[in-house]
């Protein structure tokens, strides 16, 4: 048995038994969010735990003990606001445990970010949580974080540095590749533009002129563009719901053998084939007077 420790809201947790109490005003809805990532839509990337009034008395993916709008729980609880709950929240891996007022509601398989933080969702309606402790249980995930472009290597032109934690693109053409040979591979990264710029991210290439420079997953912000950003260039297009234009959104790409996922602010935006092999990944800048900011760059490989 490992120690129960104290809940520290701004670490990154991956695998985890949590406890707390929580009462609910009258019509009161809440999300424990799960994996959370910093940027985008944390419900939809992260595991979203319902906390519900439950008023509506019908079992759906929406009451408390559900996964969010995906897996309702194995029973429906009475309606409870204005009283303490004690709940106990274990995710470990893939395998998510649910159990509220001592009644197992949820023990299931999940996706989306491997590590993340935990937040509840505020969404009008008052509710107060208390006695929250952890205990972390032994974690699998292994990311390569990139912060610094010192041992980066620039194919073409265009202009880099870091400012204020982030990793900036501007003013040209050009791919700069950091350190690291991937093949099967995560990637996440929250990613901002300025006056539309084309930009994008490569996989398997190489910042030697005399080999391939990879493939793309596009960035440009328009919807309606022919490749709008989470494109896999020339292959399969986006289907962004908005033009993101100077608002931090989240990408991540998942790479496995030919086939590649990505999602926008955690909707699959584009699911297609890609040339197999293994390489460094790179970031682009394609226009000049534009800019593209890169901030929390993490990378694994499956």
């Amino acid at each position: 048995m490992m120690d129960r420790m104290a809940f520290d809201p701004e670490r990154e947790y991956e695998n985890f038994r949590l406890t707390f109490e929580y009462k609910l005003a009258q019509w009161c809805e809440t999300l424990l969010l799960l994996r959370a990532p910093r940027w985008g839509r944390p419900d939809l990337s992260g595991v979203p735990v319902q906390l519900a009034h439950d008023f509506h008395g019908k079992l759906t993916a929406n009451v408390t003990g559900a996964v969010a709008g995906r897996t309702a729980p194995r029973k429906l609880l009475p309606p409870g606001f204005g009283q303490w709950h004690k709940a106990e929240v274990t995710l470990d891996g893939e395998r998510l445990r649910v159990v509220i007022d001592g009644e197992s509601l949820q023990d299931t398989t999940v996706e989306g970010h491997p590590t993340g933080f935990i937040r509840f969702a505020k969404l009008g309606h008052p509710f107060e949580v208390r006695a929250m402790a952890i205990e972390e249980l032994p974690g699998r995930v292994r990311w390569d974080r990139y912060e610094s472009i010192d041992e980066w290597r620039l194919r073409d032109g265009g202009t880099w540095f870091v400012r204020d934690g982030a990793i900036v693109g501007t003013d040209g053409h050009g791919i700069l590749y950091a350190p690291g040979l991937y093949e099967d591979c995560e990637l996440q990264v929250a990613v901002r533009t300025q006056n539309h710029v084309n930009a994008g991210i490569f996989f398997r290439g190489s910042p030697d002129k005399a080999k391939d420079r990879g493939w793309e997953v596009q960035i440009f912000s328009p919807p309606e563009a022919v490749y709008p950003t989470g494109s896999i260039y020339g292959r399969v297009r986006s289907t962004i719901p908005f033009d993101h234009e100077g608002v931090w959104i989240l990408l991540r790409v998942c790479v496995e053998g030919t086939r590649c996922r990505v999602w926008f602010n955690g909707m699959l935006a584009a699911a297609g084939d890609v040339p197999a092999g293994r390489g460094q990944v790179g970031l682009q800048i394609h226009l000049e007077k534009a800019t593209v900011e890169f901030r929390e760059l993490r990378i694994r490989s499956l």
